[in-house]
């Protein structure tokens, strides 16, 4: 089950993705996005993953993996997909707390399917304060 959640929503995210790119353009602003938030992404889950051992992914002796896998095929694709669809004025606010809202729901699911084992990290008040961190 936590497989199957881990590159389920990889291969949901990617066809999102291609489906996306026959209505809107992928330009160099968002290949500098993707390469700047997988190494974001990177830095953050090697660092409270792997250093301060607060959670894993799948199996503790795997984490790693899956750790590349979602930095670099992964969670770019959230990031990069919020930008195609990023509104202007104060409508910004609105759309990035429902962001924060889906990514807090992903979370919760990937703990159910136990695809990420927290073993020290605390949902409240973190997690939040990472997406809001992320998407403003």
């Amino acid at each position: 089950m936590e497989k199957g959640f881990f590159y389920g929503m990889m291969l949901l995210l990617w066809i999102a993705f291609i489906l996306v790119l026959k209505i809107k353009r992928f330009s160099l602003r968002h290949l500098f996005m993707w390469i700047t938030y997988s190494l974001y992404s990177l830095t953050y889950e090697n660092l409270f993953g792997e250093v301060f051992h607060l959670y894993y992914y799948i199996y503790p002796e795997d984490s790693l993996v899956y750790i590349l896998l979602a930095s670099f095929l992964l969670y770019p694709l959230y990031i990069i997909l919020y930008l195609f669809f990023l509104p202007c004025g104060r409508k910004v606010i609105w759309y990035s707390a429902g962001w924060i809202i889906v990514m807090q729901f992903f979370e919760i699911v990937s703990l159910y399917t136990r695809t990420v084992v927290l073993t020290g990290w605390e949902i409240i008040p973190w997690s939040p304060v990472t997406y809001i961190v992320s998407y403003f």
